[in-house]
């Protein structure tokens, strides 16, 4: 449930600015009185440290995955990129083509401007 209010908040188009200010602050209040009581049953019953271990176990997991479809969509368009300013990582970025290679071995092929990309591409997803 907050992993969806999050994510839903997240791909608004409209996040962020001031049309948004008064609903985001209504969904935050409203976020806040319907967790309160969860809360506080999980402190009396020392739920809370549980709880909050798999809260951040899924959360890791859904980022980690977010972060490998990221790098599994961009990397093959990165490498197949034809570079102009270097000889020897453009001969370097067509070996990458091969299916065996690892994925280190993928990233070290990529030109600094794709790296910057790929890591541009991975920081706005788990930016949000």
């Amino acid at each position: 449930m907050i992993l969806s209010t999050v994510k839903r908040k997240a791909s608004s188009p409209l996040n962020g600015t001031d049309h948004e200010g008064n609903i985001d602050e209504e969904e935050s209040f409203i976020l806040r009185d319907r967790l309160l009581p969860l809360i506080i049953c999980l402190l009396r019953t020392d739920k809370f440290p549980a709880v909050l271990r798999i809260y951040r176990d899924t959360l890791i997991t859904v980022m980690k995955a977010s972060i490998k479809a990221t790098v599994a969509e961009l990397l093959p368009v990165l490498t197949a990129r034809p570079i102009d300013s270097d000889s020897v990582t453009g001969g370097r970025a067509t070996d990458a083509d091969a299916g065996g290679q690892s994925l280190a071995n993928k990233l070290r092929s990529l030109s600094s401007e794709g790296f910057v990309q790929l890591l541009s591409a991975i920081f706005r997803i788990v930016q949000g």
